[in-house]
């Protein structure tokens, strides 16, 4: 289970996570229907899951102003 706050805060990146998948999705079926073979799915699939770990280890290091805004939109526990 994940925790998200239960206001504007958890809607909000409920939101932007969904559309960022359907992105991710529109991409990878794009490249399906282009005529992309399985190893260019994969490199794809790879190539997205780096992003998402590249993404959350940046939130795990930021400080300054950058960290007190994610600590406020986000609700990250002490």
């Amino acid at each position: 289970m994940t925790y998200l706050p239960q206001d504007f805060r958890g809607t909000l990146l409920r939101q932007q996570r969904e559309r960022s998948e359907r992105n991710k999705q529109a991409e990878v079926d794009a490249l399906v229907n282009s005529g992309g073979s399985i190893r260019d799915r994969y490199a794809l699939l790879w190539k997205q899951q780096m992003d998402r770990r590249r993404q959350l280890a940046q939130l795990g290091s930021a400080t300054g102003v950058y960290k007190t805004l994610v600590k406020y939109l986000v609700g990250v526990p002490e």
